[in-house]
């Protein structure tokens, strides 16, 4: 085999990367599904033996209502049972426990929306008068409601032959994710006009369930649309796994450790935007000088390892 036919470095180790992230992205889509499943079983013996820790987590918090955590059992069941060449009985099964994820939400919108009671709030536990946050008793809210409905259509969407479809998915996924993502930061910087009002009330752990819930649906097809962008072997994709993390992860850290200074009496309620503005202009400007000198790096390695590159520097030598 001529030289220039022989594949490089870089591509030997291009497909190798790209078929153990996608088994990885898989695994932590299972390892997501079964997160979802054990939140929602969870509360749900909590309702069951009346454990009020497991129903709510947090002291005097908003508990997790039982149809928001039969809708997460089901639909963590369904993107358990999702994968790849799947026989008919598990696409059945896993459509079906969609279907029923998805029609508890659309059921409670619709009592939300019409402030009718169709009796499904409180069919199998009833909950003590004054519950926190809650339009009626038993019922979720709507963050919560419209969140399951969507993750449900997206896991129905999941087993479709169509590309389209599982495009609109991953699409459903994604709008699911920065919703719930709302509460997810009300909690985690003390605002509880994120999470703790009529209707939009939802508890901590059903929050952090569904958020597992769309992240598994979108690393469940790692080689599709959205997230194939993410896990491309080339210099976006590589890019993309470098910056997601951070782009998470630095505004949470700053915008808390901001809070805390100011209900620390640091500096007063004016200092704080500044504050915040700057330290993410710092940690973005940080991380991306770190990600150019990476790619460039990697850049430079790929094009030592080009044949061209080769051939040329034997031209040199001779």
């Amino acid at each position: 085999m001529d030289d220039s036919e022989a594949p490089t470095v870089f591509e030997k180790s291009r497909h190798g990367i790209t078929g153990g992230l996608a088994r990885r992205m898989r695994l932590l889509s299972h390892l997501s599904a079964g997160g979802v499943l054990a939140i929602g079983a969870l509360a749900l013996a909590g309702w069951a033996v009346d454990a009020p820790r497991l129903k709510s987590v947090l002291v005097g918090g908003i508990s997790m209502k039982p149809n928001a955590a039969i809708g997460l059992i089901f639909a963590g069941a369904s993107l358990l049972l999702r994968g790849r060449d799947d026989p008919p009985w598990r696409r059945a099964a896993a459509t079906t426990f969609a279907a029923i994820a998805a029609l508890i939400g659309a059921l409670t919108m619709f009592e939300l929306a019409t402030a009718h009671d169709l009796g499904i709030d409180e069919l199998l536990y009833r909950e003590p008068a004054g519950a926190r946050a809650a339009a009626a008793l038993g019922r979720m809210g709507l963050v919560a409601a419209l969140s399951l409905f969507g993750s449900g259509a997206a896991l129905i969407l999941l087993g479709a032959r169509h590309r389209i479809a599982r495009a609109i998915a991953q699409v459903l996924a994604a709008a699911m994710s920065l919703l719930v993502l709302l509460p997810v930061v009300g909690y985690t910087d003390g605002g509880e006009a994120l999470y703790g009002t009529v209707p939009f009330g939802i508890a901590a752990h059903t929050a952090l369930a569904l958020a597992m819930l769309n992240a598994g649906i979108l690393l469940s097809s790692p080689t599709e649309f959205l997230v194939a962008v993410v896990s491309s072997p080339y210099s976006g994709g590589i890019m993309a796994r470098r910056l997601l993390p951070i782009a998470l992860a630095l505004p949470l850290g700053a915008g808390s450790l901001v809070l805390l200074g100011e209900r620390a009496r640091l500096f007063g309620a004016s200092t704080t935007l500044s504050l915040l503005a700057v330290c993410v202009i710092a940690l973005f400007s940080a991380t991306i000088w770190h990600n150019a000198r990476a790619l460039n790096q990697l850049e430079e390695m790929r094009t030592h390892s080009s044949p061209r590159y080769r051939t040329s520097c034997g031209r040199r030598s001779t």
